[in-house]
């Protein structure tokens, strides 16, 4: 990820993937986090689609709840499988790096 370097409400950053068919920026917005950043959404400038992550403690473990899609009514958005597959591989990285992280 480039120009992100701290989580702010607003603050926009890209993500930059490689696979076989290339390079591919995809550019985000951070739209609110609490202090801690327990909760966090976020946006996809490009496809206009959103991603809302949740993390919780329970039973000494931690549990994430995620959800992606698009506002109710947003007929500009972009939700074709290309877009789906990507917050599916996204939300499959963040897990990953708290994983990692723990």
């Amino acid at each position: 990820m480039t120009g992100l370097p701290t989580a702010e409400s607003n603050a926009a950053f890209q993500q930059v993937t490689e696979d076989p068919n290339g390079t591919h920026i995809v550019n985000f917005k951070i739209e609110e986090h609490d202090e801690d950043i327990q909760t966090i959404q976020m946006r996809c400038l490009d496809s206009r689609t959103y991603l809302r992550c949740t993390l919780t403690e329970a039973g000494g473990d931690t549990f994430v709840d995620m959800e992606t899609g698009t506002d109710e009514g947003d007929e500009q958005a972009d939700t074709d499988d290309q877009t789906k597959a990507f917050f599916i591989r996204l939300a499959g990285k963040m897990v990953d790096g708290l994983r990692r992280t723990a």
